[in-house]
Order: structure tokens, then sequence, then C-alpha cells
């Protein structure tokens, strides 16, 4: 609707009638790449996050059990042969395929 059509003396501005632009047509083709561009980086940045976390979760649950194990040999081992409860552990560490201290 221009002014021309508004009828009644009502005066229309050309802007308040036409539909509003898109975001890539406001800003342009070459922003709307760099949208992209800034996007897959995000994504890459959390991928390699969640991947390092993952990582670090996986060696630290490793850990705790590995030491939760110890724990329970060294207790065991001080239960039977208190005398030798360090050469008890290494022979049952050596036994399950660990690697002697």
């Amino acid at each position: 609707m221009t002014n021309d059509e508004a009828g009644n003396g009502a005066v229309v501005a050309e802007r308040e009638v036409t539909e509003p632009l898109s975001f890539a047509a406001k800003t342009g083709f070459r922003n709307a790449r760099h949208t992209h561009a800034a996007g897959l980086m995000l994504l890459i940045a959390g991928a390699l996050l969640a991947a390092l976390v993952g990582t670090w979760l996986v060696w630290f649950s490793a850990y705790m059990q590995r030491t939760m194990a110890e724990e329970e040999i060294r207790g065991a081992c001080r239960r039977v042969m208190p005398e030798t409860a360090d050469r008890c552990f290494d022979t049952v560490i050596i036994q399950r395929g660990g690697a002697r201290r």
C-alpha cells in the first residue's frame, strides 16, 4: 500500500507495509557465511571439550578401580599373613598381571 492507495487522507509509509527482511538479507550473504563458520568452530570446540572430559572420566574411573583393588588386596594380606603382608601383596599383584612396585 502506498500513499496514493491509502485513501481518506491517511499517510502510510512504505516501510510499514513491506515484509520484514530476513537476517541473511539484512546482513548480507558474506556475514551469513561468517555465522556458519563461527557455528562450526563452536561445534568443533564443544566436541573437543566433550572428548577431553570423557577421556579424563575414563582415566579417573580406572585409577579409582585400581586403587580400591590394591587396598582390598593389602587388607586381605594383612589379615592372612600380617608378618609378610608386603610380600603377599607383591605376589598377588604379579599373579594378577600387574606391574611390580
